[in-house]
């Protein structure tokens, strides 16, 4: 499942694309071969994480709803609570 809206720029193309699940540069590879290479990339969620305007090297406490979504990470029992985020 993807999505991809595009910005028109005079030379550059700002992409916005949401994956479920990535891998090995699956982003940068995906858009290059369609003729598009990646100059950077920025993540704004994990799952239900927001990143939001976080720097770089910085951190923020979870809340309890983030913090209950990781630890079920751990146990592979993913709730879909990003349903809820996505309707958001």
């Amino acid at each position: 499942k993807g999505y991809l809206f595009f910005k028109d720029a005079p030379e550059l193309s700002t992409v916005r694309l949401v994956v479920e699940e990535g891998k090995h540069r699956m982003v940068r590879r995906m858009l290059a071969n369609c003729g598009f290479p990646v100059i950077g990339l920025k993540r704004e969620r994990l799952g239900i994480i927001r990143l939001n305007d976080l720097e770089e090297g910085s951190y923020r406490e979870l809340s309890k709803q983030e913090l209950q979504w990781a630890n079920a990470l751990k146990r592979r029992k993913l709730p879909r609570m990003v349903d809820q985020i996505d309707s958001e």
